[in-house]
């Protein structure tokens, strides 16, 4: 496998995964973090954690600079996620309604539903019907090329 080391200290202050050499049973390592300094032949990564870890230029097996950090995502449970209501729509936390609850924004003077015992509303809609070149009684019998006694006998040998 060939590693690249594509850093320079031109990239101090970038983001950067750096893959390191070190002792122990698995030789090698990742350091993702910001560069922080790269002087005495001595770079200095913080990684999201504050940790600062310093590895030696003879060290450094593959590097390459990476996108910023994408911003944090917020849990439901984050006090910082809760959407303060508008005002005068709902009053407290208890008022805001279950997920895939309908909301109406208007009131409604009158809901209207259908008579469905209406005649109107019992007829077959026009999908529902046979098309006229369905009707009739040929197309309850086999087609032409399946009828006879032979076709109800197994088959010769």
């Amino acid at each position: 496998m060939v590693y690249v080391v594509r850093i320079t200290q031109a990239d101090i202050g970038a983001r950067v995964m750096i893959r390191r050499r070190i002792p122990g049973p698995i030789p090698l390592s990742d350091v993702l973090g910001t560069l922080q300094s790269w002087s005495s032949r001595v770079l200095t990564v913080e990684t999201a954690e504050g940790t600062r870890i310093q590895i030696t230029e003879e060290d450094v097996v593959a590097a390459r600079v990476i996108p910023p950090r994408p911003p944090a995502r917020r849990s439901p449970t984050d006090p910082a996620a809760q959407v303060t209501p508008a005002a005068g729509r709902l009053g407290t936390d208890t008022d805001i309604p279950a997920p895939g609850t309908i909301v109406r924004t208007r009131p409604v003077a009158q809901a209207t539903i259908p008579d469905m015992t209406d005649p109107q509303h019992m007829t077959d809609p026009p999908h529902m019907t046979d098309p006229p070149h369905m009707m009739g009684p040929q197309h309850m019998t086999d087609p032409p090329h399946m009828m006879g006694p032979q076709h109800m006998t197994d088959p010769q040998p």
